[in-house]
């Protein structure tokens, strides 16, 4: 079995987990198999594996925030070289900064803001994965 060169997996105990699964797309008429692309151990080593099992990859998909670390943005880069899949890379409307901080939030029902900013994203309040969803459905 294949395995990938250290520095491409991220977790410490450097092996490729099994039970994995693909999200799955209906493109053209077909199921393709689309990767969401975090660039952590699970999802490094879930496309790994799919590419180990001969499975066809139709796209790898990573969303970025602003605030990724640069070992993360040269690990995504290493991942594209070592497997010859490019990563498409997309980006929200507004900057991170401006949705945790800086956003106007009109209290419920009027124009008045009442804060600025959404905060730190919680269970409660998941402004962030909506953004993500709402670009990746564009």
């Amino acid at each position: 079995m294949l395995r990938a060169p250290p520095e491409l997996l991220c977790g410490p105990d450097k092996h490729v987990p099994s039970g994995l699964f693909a999200c799955w797309a209906f493109l053209g008429g077909e199921m393709k198999n689309i990767v969401s692309f975090s660039g952590g151990k699970d999802s490094t080593a879930m496309a790994l594996e799919m590419l180990e099992r001969g499975e066809e990859i139709h796209s790898v998909v990573a969303f970025d925030t602003g605030w990724e670390f640069p070992t993360m943005l040269e690990h995504w880069d290493k991942f594209e070289k070592y497997t010859g899949l490019e990563i498409i890379r997309i980006y929200p409307k507004q900057p991170f900064d401006y949705w945790l901080f800086d956003r106007p939030v009109k209290k419920r029902g009027t124009d008045v803001v009442h804060r600025l900013g959404n905060g730190w994203p919680s269970p409660m309040r998941r402004w962030c994965t909506r953004e993500k969803d709402d670009k990746q459905e564009r």
